[in-house]
């Protein structure tokens, strides 16, 4: 209910947005979060000029900090020592222009409930990627993981006006596939090639599987080194990685061979709950010795047929699609939604008591390796919410609507408090 609420508060902040005459080449979207910091990107119209962020957790907006020129129009707005697990509200002024009112989420610093989507192969068909992103809109993900093949080539100025309504509110992780070239990637997105991050009691692992990921490899030595460390801390309950070669596929690219033989074994041994993957068009969940593959490759580019199911198959369609995850504290609810809002599939995992929730089994308070206890300590090694640069310390990924800003983040504060219900 609470969560339908905010979802219909922000669609209709959209709604009265869109009537603002912005005229940026890329709209803001959110570059990244942390439990006490966001990063705010954008591609002014013109250079120079005003280029600045304003925000705030009322509807005062009554903060503002100046753009950092990043490259060409190219800019980003850095705020830190914000509290984790809240909610503001925020505006972009690029020269005469402000863009729509949009918000963004801080990264809880504790198990608590918070929800993800997950999308991928996104180019070559601009109308069906349209149609994926309005359905997942109305379920106001905190985050978005892109399981590569983001656009064909380099076109990410088409991506940014079909993804804006999203990513205004959305941070958005994304990882590389096969079509997306490597410079144009680093500049839509100011990333490592592979990085991690921390989101509450989750740890999100993204792999560059079009690199080299080989035996011996900077970036498989990464890999397992992050995921050992995941899977020793106690205040992790999730392990998620994704990149964009499938592990296991009955589409039309089939099993990875590579994969299955470099990065699948250290998934295995370190406790991975779950894969998501692209490079085939269409959705399959794959279960296989503990965990569950998702080819989630159905974010816009046509659907390709289905071939003979692989071992552990357990579900698939070829379809477009776009997958929702819940995530409270020892449960996991997934589901798989077509651009018409009917079910496409769903699958929830049980590990522990949910988070402490009003009318929730809040877990034994006494026990310091719970982590829905409020006074355990949160690991700052493996990201805390920040992308992670090999070779570095964790690092920090760097690079107005007529509605009230009161009753919108009135709307989010509701659901965050009080929990959130699919609409």
């Amino acid at each position: 209910m609470f969560r339908g609420l905010a979802s219909s508060l922000t669609m209709g902040a959209l709604f009265f947005a869109s009537n603002a005459q912005a005229a940026f080449t890329r709209e803001p979207w959110i570059q990244d979060a942390t439990k006490d910091s966001v990063t705010i990107a954008w591609e002014g119209a013109t250079a120079g000029g005003t280029q600045s962020l304003t925000y705030g957790a009322g509807p005062a907006l009554d903060q503002t900090v100046a753009g950092t020129l990043v490259s060409g129009w190219l800019y980003t707005a850095t705020v830190t020592g914000l509290p984790a697990s809240n909610r503001f509200s925020y505006t972009v002024t690029s020269g005469a222009d402000e863009s729509p009112l949009g918000s963004f989420v801080t990264a809880p610093a504790i198990a608590e409930p918070f929800r993800f989507g997950v999308t991928g192969d996104n180019r070559s068909d601009a109308a069906g990627h349209a149609s994926v992103v309005a359905a997942t809109i109305p379920f106001s993900p905190d985050f978005m993981l892109n399981t590569g093949d983001i656009v064909d080539g380099g076109n990410y100025t088409e991506f940014f006006d079909i993804e804006k309504d999203l990513l205004r509110n959305s941070v958005i992780f994304p990882a590389p596939g096969n079509h997306d070239a490597p410079t144009e990637y680093q500049f839509g997105f100011s990333r490592p090639e592979y990085y991690s991050f921390r989101w509450g009691n989750a740890f999100f692992l993204s792999i560059n599987s079009d690199g080299d990921y080989s035996s011996g490899s900077a970036q498989l030595q990464w890999v397992e080194a992050q995921l050992v460390a995941a899977k020793a801390d106690t205040t992790i309950q999730w392990i998620v990685a994704y990149h964009h070669h499938p592990v296991y596929s009955s589409g039309s690219h089939g099993d990875t061979a590579t994969v299955i033989a470099d990065l699948n074994p250290l998934y295995l041994a370190n406790g991975v709950d779950i894969v998501f993957n692209g490079h085939d068009h269409n959705y399959e969940r794959i279960e296989r010795g503990n965990v569950i593959y998702v080819v989630a490759g159905g974010g816009g580019v046509d659907p390709r047929a289905m071939g003979a199911p692989v071992t552990g198959a357990i579900f698939s369609e070829s379809v477009r699609h776009t997958v929702i995850v819940d995530i409270d504290g020892g449960v996991l609810t997934m589901k798989v939604y077509r651009p018409d809002g009917s079910l496409l599939d769903e699958r929830q995992v049980v590990k522990g008591p949910v988070s402490g929730q009003p009318g929730d089994d809040p877990g034994d308070p006494n026990d310091p390796s719970d982590p829905a206890d409020p006074s355990d300590p949160i690991s700052s090694d493996l990201g805390g919410g920040c992308a992670c640069a090999i070779g570095a310390e964790t690092i920090s990924a760097t690079f107005g609507g007529f509605l009230p800003a009161a009753l919108l983040l009135a709307g989010f504060v509701l659901a965050r408090r009080l929990g959130r219900a699919s609409p």
